[in-house]
């Protein structure tokens, strides 16, 4: 039976910590934002930085945390504040450990530790100690952890501090656990429990109930374990911490698991991954999760799930679960008789399984050959001067034999000359076959550019085509308040947007067809086309029953049944009667925004495309009742798709609609050009990914 290698890990990382220092610890991320609109002193407003940087941010905005805490050490260095610039440090710290950029997050604990220790502070010097012990307790370096802990510890003893040695008892706890060491870690658990509870501090207390759990769910004796982990829950309140939340999630369905009460069990680790905020945690999920789907006998949900774990996994170079990962898809392969990515998963398995032995191999063999090539460039430069000292002489008996036989030199200087003669006649013909093969160069790299220039110029006349079938904005504008975004990948793009006017009905969509480019623009025609023969042929101002009949028309159009062509597009429409002012939605694959008292909602469209379809069902429509200045927003998947920013990710649809928020005061053509400036900024100098089509409709 293969062993998954994480359930001798530590399932609950006890999370960092560091102290109150200011009252604006105890303040909502409200208030700190009215302290900073404010004028406030220089040490107000590092300590305000340090609140958003640890507990506000720190769990679930690392960005946010990030940018607060330099903001703290910058403003510290200002005004010389060691102290509290000791403290951004640790705080910093701790979010980079939450991010597992381990190298940083030492850094940061380090220097705060040196920082406190240059001016005798001793409580910053202790929880920088503590810090670091849970950076390599986290990383699994269990000596280091303990040798940093035990420091800690002294330092907590000479101060009576009890709040803080429980966190230790509890970090000693999880060495001792980490090293299977099952009844001195329930000591040491027991221990920190107690002096929790002289403090009312919750969080030791869920933390430490939670490992006595889990240590007696390894001993068998599950009944135990749901006690501790019941008494756990009751300190759950509405300021505990998602990581704390994960640890009890984690471990209840664990139980369910050993129960073999596996539908509770998946349940209860579905749950806790909105929990999961640091890239151990959400991997450990996912192998849980697609554990229990293996037992309720669902290989293909099991899969899903062991895939996503084995991506991360990959990308972080996590070898321990990759042994692991690649071993269980490699058996949903086997069961389903594919050889070929069963025995490469398995070859996959085998190489993490050596991967850890093999990188200190691999340090060895480079350390060696940094020695070998030292000694080796030694020896050379012994050599090479041995050498010289033998041309030198040379040299010298050459002159003697140059000086007795003049003929003898006359002899060799006629030959050299010959020799010259010689190789100046091979440059020069040499250089006459480089101008001639330039030449030839030159005329192909002519042919190219014209060839170009032809495709270009047919490129830039699709253009002008596909530019014809979009209205024009002064056209719409009559009838609506609007204004849209519009900026294709390449000259020519498979975002369209559509206005047609007819039987006193106004209808308007952003549409996004297959591809970008040629193929793109040619399928925007197309659908263009269908989705206006279905209202001006077939007079239908249903936007759902439009929606239907244009992808009719385009599965005619492209003969899709025969040749099984699934192009089509996706789409949001709006209908306005002009007479009765209603007004009907539909989408294909699409949501309609809408945004009023800056509250933004979101319409749901029906999940399939304008195109061919195997689960393919009517579209819905929606009938809007909506307040005068409401904003509508049709958009397709190019704007949130766009990779960019500091770490080169994703927009997405989140950062997209607080943005959306921000700007709704302007003027609509303001808004729109607020929208490219950011789309450029995000975008850098990274590629554009996809079209981008964002129209507004203001409610007058």
């Amino acid at each position: 039976m293969h062993l998954r290698p994480y359930l001798n890990k530590i399932v609950v990382l006890f999370s960092l910590f560091t102290l109150q220092v200011s009252s604006q610890d105890d303040l909502t991320k409200k208030q700190l934002y009215d302290i900073l609109s404010k004028q406030a002193a220089d040490t107000v407003l590092i300590d305000t930085y340090n609140a958003f940087c640890w507990p506000i941010y720190c769990y679930d905005n690392f960005d946010s945390a990030i940018y607060f805490g330099n903001k703290a050490i910058e403003l510290s260095k200002k005004i010389k504040d060691i102290k509290r610039e000791s403290i951004a440090h640790r705080r910093l710290g701790i979010v980079y450990t939450n991010t597992s950029d381990i190298k940083t997050a030492l850094f940061h604990q380090q220097t705060s530790y040196d920082l406190s220790e240059k001016i005798h502070y001793k409580r910053g010097m202790q929880l920088a100690l503590n810090n670091l012990g849970v950076i390599y307790l986290n990383n699994e370096l269990l000596n280091k952890a303990l040798g940093y802990f035990l420091k800690s510890l002294k330092m907590v003893e000479e101060t009576n501090d009890y709040r803080t040695a429980s966190n230790l008892y509890v970090n000693c706890g999880i060495i001792y656990r980490g090293i299977n060491e099952l009844n001195k870690a329930k000591e040491f658990f027991l221990k920190a429990n107690s002096f929790a509870k002289l403090k009312s501090d919750d969080d030791i207390l869920i933390i430490s109930f939670c490992e006595l759990s889990s240590i007696c769910r390894n001993l068998k004796q599950v009944d135990s374990a749901e006690i501790y982990l019941n008494k756990a829950k009751k300190y759950v309140t509405a300021t505990t911490t998602p990581k704390t939340k994960f640890s009890i999630g984690i471990n209840e369905g664990l139980i369910f698991s050993v129960k073999k009460e596996n539908r509770k069990a998946l349940a209860c680790f579905l749950k806790t991954q909105e929990y999961s905020n640091i890239l151990t945690d959400g991997i450990t999920l996912f192998i849980d999760i697609g554990d229990e789907y293996n037992k309720l006998n669902k290989p293909d949900s099991a899969f899903h799930y062991f895939k996503k774990g084995y991506d991360v996994s990959v990308e972080h170079k996590l070898y321990d679960n990759i042994e692991y990962l690649s071993y269980q898809m490699a058996l949903y392969y086997k069961n389903k008789n594919d050889f070929k990515n069963y025995s490469k998963l398995l070859e996959i398995h085998l190489n993490a399984k050596d991967s850890s032995s093999k990188i200190t191999t691999a340090q060895k063999i480079i350390g060696q050959q940094l020695e070998f090539d030292f000694q080796k460039k030694q020896v050379a430069d012994s050599i090479g001067y041995s050498q010289k000292e033998k041309i030198s002489n040379a040299q010298l008996e050459v002159a003697n034999v140059k000086l007795s036989h003049e003929k003898i030199f006359r002899i060799m200087l006629i030959l050299i000359l010959v020799i010259i003669i010689v190789f100046a006649v091979f440059i020069y013909n040499r250089f006459r076959l480089a101008a001639k093969q330039k030449k030839i160069i030159e005329e192909q790299k002519h042919l190219v550019d014209e060839k170009n220039k032809e495709i270009l110029d047919s490129i830039n006349y699709a253009k002008r085509l596909q530019e014809a079938i979009l209205p024009q904005k002064n056209d719409i504008q009559k009838d609506l308040d609007f204004d849209i975004f519009y900026l294709p990948k390449d000259i020519i793009g498979g975002d369209f947007y559509f206005f047609e006017k007819h039987n006193n009905y106004i209808f308007i969509a952003v549409c996004d067809c297959t591809g970008h480019g040629i193929p793109g623009a040619i399928m925007s025609v197309v659908c263009h086309h269908a989705l206006q023969k279905s209202i001006i042929e077939f007079n239908l101002t249903e936007p759902k029953l439009i929606l239907d009949k244009t992808r009719e028309i385009v599965i005619a159009s492209l003969n899709a049944t025969q040749q099984n062509i699934k192009d089509g597009m996706d789409c949001s429409l709006i209908v306005l009667n002009i007479a009765t002012k209603k007004i009907k939605w539909a989408g294909a694959n699409n949501p309609l925004w809408i945004l009023n008292n800056n509250l933004l909602t979101e319409i749901k469209a029906t999940k399939q495309p304008v195109a061919l379809y195997e689960a393919a069902k009517p579209f819905t429509d929606h009938e809007l009742e909506l307040a005068p200045d409401t904003l509508l927003y049709l958009f397709t998947d190019g704007y949130p798709d766009q990779f960019g920013g500091p770490k080169g990710k994703k927009y997405k649809e989140k950062q997209l609609k607080e943005f959306l928020i921000s700007i709704a005061g302007h003027p609509l053509q303001k808004q729109i050009e607020l929208l490219r400036q950011n789309f450029a900024s995000w975008k850098g100098n990274q590629d554009q990914v996809d079209d981008v089509a964002l129209g507004i409709i203001k409610l007058n």
